[in-house]
């Protein structure tokens, strides 16, 4: 009797340093297609025999399956995160792109815009190239005819260029104001003079009324040689700028 509690403290003792797996487990389940009576079945010593007393085939079954049901959600759950982490770097990876292909349309659209407003501008000038020639040829023209209606007789002013016109123009103001200036000294000078000469010679005051108003009557004619003049010149310039 004593023999055999030690042989079954032996076998507790044994069972309890063993690590338990599933594995382990699995292979101490008896497989339904193999006999019971079959030598490699049976338990050859009193540890399996007790492991087996203590579980049975039907628990360790429902362990398996519970098991492997866990490991199974563990793969999953493991795989849709690894699934999760690569569809959040593509989602960022199609977010960025999008804003990319955002900012090179715009600056896409703002070349066209650039190019469209160049191309008129080169189309407009290739249109005045296209006319130039002609209006040339056109303004050639009316300057030969200009240049055979030109009497030899004529004012050579007429003649000048328009650099020279314009100059000449600024002299004529120049002189015609000069001419008005002295002409309005003149004339307010004119009736003291004829107070003073009425009064120290009253013979010839007939005389230097006469006088004074041939001075007026010159200035007179000469200031409206020079506005005849001026007109000629404008009449001219205008003539050269339309040319």
């Amino acid at each position: 009797m004593a023999s055999e509690v030690d042989k079954v403290l032996a076998a507790l003792e044994e069972l309890q340093s063993t690590p338990l797996s599933i594995i382990t487990l699995s292979e101490l389940i008896p497989k339904g297609g193999q006999n019971a009576d079959d030598p490699r079945t049976r338990s050859s010593d009193a540890s399996s025999s007790s492991l087996t007393e203590a579980t049975t085939p039907a628990s360790l079954e429902d362990d398996l399956e519970h098991y492997r049901e866990l490991f199974s959600k563990l793969r999953f759950s493991y795989e849709n995160l690894a699934l999760e982490k690569e569809n959040l770097r593509a989602k960022k990876a199609l977010k960025d792109m999008k804003i990319e292909m955002t900012e090179m349309v715009a600056e896409l659209e703002r070349k066209g815009k650039d190019l469209s407003k160049k191309y008129e501008i080169v189309s407009a000038q290739t249109i005045q190239l296209r006319e130039l020639p002609g209006k040339i040829d056109e303004l050639e023209a009316k300057i030969a005819e200009l240049g055979a209606l030109r009497t030899p007789g004529q004012d050579p002013n007429l003649s000048l260029p328009l650099s020279r016109t314009l100059e000449l123009v600024e002299e004529r103001k120049a002189e015609m104001s000069q001419l008005d200036r002295e002409l309005e000294q003149l004339r307010a000078q004119l009736p003291r003079k004829i107070r003073n000469w009425s009064v120290s010679k009253p013979r010839g005051q007939e005389e230097e009324r006469e006088r004074f108003g041939g001075v007026e009557d010159d200035l007179e004619e000469r200031a409206r040689w020079w506005r005849a003049s001026e007109a000629i010149l404008r009449q001219a310039l205008d003539i050269q700028e339309k040319e």
